[in-house]
């Protein structure tokens, strides 16, 4: 929003008033949502959303300006991060008694966090690479800054990518209704 659109500080974290929103309107419909809908299911669909996001961002056009090249992908990155991490921590701390929830839950903070830690990184390494100087004035067409962003948004494309493989594999013989089970330890059994 800086460096291409030329706004101001101020504007730009503005600008992510959409992202906020989404996850704000998500956040408040995961409860019904969890009782609803599979939790494993609702996970696997907040990856696939959520690998949508970057595709989009990646789809930005040098003349499209805010409301296209940003608004679409900051709603859906909203929906799917907010469905996929919020639902996923569900999802990891089901099985756990009372007493060591709280240690459950910072683990899987921690890991969330490095995760973000390198998609970030990531995602820099690439769109430096992708230019030889990112930090020079672009072209009519966008020049090397809209091509070194398209191609770093390739990255999270790909760990949402990960993430939703990851599920498919390592989830596949967990219950998917924790708030429905009396007793934490029949959500382990086979399904």
């Amino acid at each position: 929003m800086q460096r291409f659109l030329h706004f101001s500080a101020m504007q730009s974290g503005l600008g992510m008033m959409p992202y906020a929103g989404a996850v704000i309107v998500t956040g408040h419909l995961l409860r019904p949502v969890m009782g609803r809908f599979p939790l494993r299911r609702t996970i696997m669909t907040g990856f696939a959303i959520l690998l949508i996001a970057p595709l989009l961002f990646a789809a930005a056009a040098p003349d499209g300006g805010y409301a296209h090249n940003l608004i679409p992908g900051m709603l859906v990155a909203g929906l799917g991060g907010t469905l996929s991490s919020v639902l996923l921590m569900a999802l990891g701390t089901a099985a756990v008694h009372a007493p060591q929830q709280g240690v459950a839950t910072g683990v899987l903070i921690t890991c969330q966090q490095i995760g973000l830690a390198l998609g970030v990184s990531l995602a820099l390494t690439v769109f430096t690479a992708s230019s030889a100087d990112v930090f020079t004035a672009s072209g009519a067409d966008g020049g090397p800054i809209i091509t070194a962003f398209r191609h770093a948004f390739l990255a999270p494309a790909a760990m949402a990518g990960a993430g939703l493989i990851c599920m498919l594999v390592f989830t596949r013989r967990l219950a998917v209704q924790p708030e429905l089970a009396s007793d934490h330890t029949e959500l382990a059994q086979p399904v």
